[in-house]
């Protein structure tokens, strides 16, 4: 994360193309919605059906008024189980789509 952050410099449009390229949904780049990027994945199992896995980067501001991202990954392990590949990006757009503009 840090690599691909200081390669884009602050730039949401292209840390959007980067994620985009590594199979990342993101928000369309605008003032008025918040930058987010999501990515589903599967833990296999030995036995059982897997857990979901998440991936998700946001842009802020720090006092400086320098943008800097940043990432989270979250292992449902037992709670939720994995996406079907076919229907991964549709469920991470519809996760995206939670958000509103910014009022």
């Amino acid at each position: 994360m840090q690599k691909l952050a200081a390669d884009v410099d602050g730039n949401e449009a292209a840390m959007a193309t980067k994620l985009r390229s590594l199979g990342y949904s993101c928000t369309p780049v605008s003032k008025s919605v918040a930058f987010e990027c999501v990515r589903f994945g599967c833990q296999k199992r030995i036995m059982g059906l897997g857990s979901l896995l998440q991936w998700t980067v946001d842009r802020s501001e720090v006092a400086s008024g320098k943008t800097v991202f940043s990432g989270a990954a979250i292992n449902y392990s037992w709670w939720a189980r994995c996406i079907p590949m076919d229907d991964i990006e549709q469920a991470q757009q519809r996760f995206l789509s939670r958000h509103g503009p910014i009022q």
